[in-house]
């Protein structure tokens, strides 16, 4: 329990030894761990006082920070709605009140005399008015609806557990990372999946397993040529022989491509196949992107088990290349489907053995990462034109993007949204402009850009993105990258 008490509080600690015992589920038949119960109670108290009586009250406060409003990351764009929510004036009437709090400290109740079996059915109608909530806002109203939701899924994790069904509580678990913010839900999940993820990986064994391998060339059919002629190509430099001109690039906040600066990577050589990714985490929950634009009449945000996105939509990609004739027009014989800035080596401790930020990058930045990203996708996702506020080490370990760039200063051109709207473009750095085919008639400043900086990033590539600078990105093949924010 000693132990339990630090998730929460650095986060989350390792079972003994590093290693969850073979059946934990079976240690006391019918009663969750002790760790993983304790863990969750310090969760309740701490946040469920303040959450139920916002829902009692009625509170249609959102302030907090760790607010989310739709799955993942992106879904918010998709909704036009920002961190905080949805505008007052697109609030739908809200169904989670007293009556939720009074089922939601029922749940707690029966968890507390131990009645596992009521704990669950309870909070399972709890979880569901609360999803339905979700769904019909298309995003969380409240932070109180997003806790309550989480809160829910804690408890059905633990009567899972006791139950001995390992897969369930981490299914549950994978439903709070997906939402919550650095803190304790977070960390009561990742102690979910250090105590019972080997015994859900096991249960989830046999079936149809994708085994398609990324490709490593470009076909001219996949190309994509861009529709805009003022570029230059990026400088690219060799890691071992040019180590020297790597840091100095990066100090100087300059774009450059540091050429096999990942070749140390086990995942250069295990994540070549998407059967390596399924085997690991294939059964866990990601939020993926599924449409060609996101926003457009053919995209949305689904939460689905990583085995079925690639089987469903990477492996499809990957054997369009290896048949070797795609689309003889460009255009792709898929669809399109992205995990996209998804924390999945926090979800998943196992893939994070197969990646570290490059050493070039932890020498010139004197540190380590402050997150890093997973961006696994098929042939033909585009992430549009922004910038972050962070200096970015992206790096390529399978297939091949495109990565175009503009300086800080090229803002007065790119028709930059200020942010008086809210919503996904509240920090004004994102840009309508598309860099590969800018529209001059729509925005005829683009014509003062300066020259746009050109990377095709192949396996084993790393580009150093300067914070500030404008940058747009194309997977030409199907891809996995890992991006560290420094």
């Amino acid at each position: 329990p000693a132990a339990a008490a630090a998730a929460g509080a650095g986060g989350p600690p390792a079972p003994p030894g590093g290693a969850a015992p073979a059946t934990v589920g079976a240690a006391a038949a019918g009663v969750p761990h002790p760790a993983l119960l304790h863990c969750v109670e310090g969760v309740i108290d701490r946040a469920w006082p303040e959450a139920a009586r916002d829902l009692r009250e009625g509170s249609s406060s959102s302030s907090s920070s760790a607010a989310t409003t739709a799955v993942g990351v992106s879904a918010a764009t998709a909704a036009g709605f920002g961190e905080g929510g949805p505008p007052p004036s697109k609030r739908l009437a809200v169904p989670l009140d007293a009556d939720t709090a009074g089922r939601m400290d029922g749940a707690i109740a029966a968890a507390r005399r131990g009645d596992w079996p009521g704990c669950g059915a309870a909070a399972q109608v709890v979880r569901a008015a609360a999803w339905a909530s979700f769904e019909r806002a298309r995003g969380w109203q409240r932070v109180c609806d997003r806790e309550l939701f989480m809160l829910a899924e804690l408890l059905l994790a633990l009567s899972a557990n006791a139950a001995g069904d390992a897969a369930a509580a981490v299914r549950s678990a994978d439903h709070v990372f997906t939402f919550a913010a650095a803190g304790g839900f977070r960390d009561a999940a990742l102690l979910f999946v250090r105590w019972l993820d080997a015994d859900a990986r096991a249960v989830a064994k046999g079936g149809a397993r994708p085994s398609a391998a990324f490709p490593s060339e470009v076909p001219a059919w996949a190309s994509k040529p861009l529709q805009w002629g003022n570029t230059e190509p990026i400088v690219r430099v060799a890691a071992a022989a040019d180590r020297r001109a790597a840091i100095d690039a990066i100090q100087a906040d300059r774009p450059v491509v540091v050429e096999g600066a990942l070749e140390a990577w086990p995942g250069r050589s295990k994540w070549s196949t998407l059967a390596y990714l399924d085997d690991v985490a294939g059964h866990r929950l990601v939020p993926v992107e599924l449409g060609s634009s996101v926003g457009g009449a053919d995209w949305r945000e689904e939460l689905m088990t990583l085995g079925d996105f690639l089987r469903c939509e990477l492996e499809p990609s990957c054997q369009a290349f290896a048949g070797g004739g795609g689309d003889a027009g460009g255009g792709g014989t898929t669809s399109v489907g992205y995990l996209a800035q998804h924390e999945l080596l926090e979800q998943c401790p196992q893939l994070r053995l197969d990646v570290s930020p490059p050493e070039v990058w932890r020498t010139a930045l004197c540190g380590q990462p402050t997150r890093s990203n997973i961006w696994l996708g098929t042939h033909g996702t585009v992430t549009p034109c922004h910038w972050d506020s962070y200096d970015n080490c992206l790096a390529q370990v399978q297939g091949t993007k495109r990565a175009l760039l503009l300086p800080p200063d090229a803002a007065s051109c790119l028709y930059v949204d200020n942010g008086a709207a809210g919503g996904a473009a509240a920090q004004g750095n994102l840009s309508p402009v598309d860099l590969e085919a800018p529209d001059l008639e729509k925005f005829p400043d683009f014509a003062r850009a300066p020259k746009v900086l050109v990377a095709e990033l192949r396996p084993g590539d790393a580009l150093f993105i300067p914070h500030g600078w404008w940058h747009q990105v194309r997977a030409l093949t199907p891809s996995v990258s890992v991006n560290f924010w420094f």
